[in-house]
């Protein structure tokens, strides 16, 4: 089972989650950060929230049900929690201030949205492939630490470079 892999990804998570939480509460300046900012700051909390909580839904699930609707149950969920935050995401970058937005080069955005996609696509993999189910979740969920990784590094190179 992927339990132990699972559960270091949310360990992984979490560590980055606190570390992003510390940095942001000492480096916001006037109480705000900028809009253009405000979308990647919210990407990285929402991936590494997802990352936490379905890391660990399987090893739950697993107490009360049968292996093969564990993985199910978590694909369902999961699924539409990835789908939910790229179109959270979407509907933000679509309806940001123009000036916001002109301040964000495609480039800071491409990776974020393959990683997402990769996600998503893992994701909708596990049902085609069930006897896959867990490596292709285990994938799936672990595409959301480069993503978060790579949302505070373009917060940081945005920010202060």
């Amino acid at each position: 089972m992927p339990h132990d892999q699972l559960a270091t990804i949310a360990e992984i998570a979490a560590t980055l989650l606190g570390f992003v939480a510390v940095f942001l509460a000492l480096s916001k300046e006037k109480g705000r950060f900028s809009q253009s900012d405000r979308h990647f700051i919210q990407a990285l909390v929402l991936c590494c929230a997802f990352a936490i909580v379905f890391s660990l839904l399987p090893a739950v699930l697993s107490y009360s049900l049968e292996e093969a609707q564990v993985w199910w149950v978590s694909q369902i969920s999961a699924g539409f929690a990835a789908l939910a935050i790229m179109g959270l995401m979407l509907r933000h970058q679509v309806t940001m201030q123009r000036e916001e937005a002109e301040q964000i080069a495609w480039l800071w955005h491409a990776p974020n949205w393959a990683l997402g996609t990769l996600a998503t696509v893992l994701l909708i993999l596990t049902f085609i492939y069930p006897g896959s189910a867990a490596g292709l979740f285990l994938l799936g969920v672990a595409c959301m630490i480069p993503l978060s990784l790579w949302c505070f590094i373009t917060l940081i190179f945005r920010r202060y470079f």
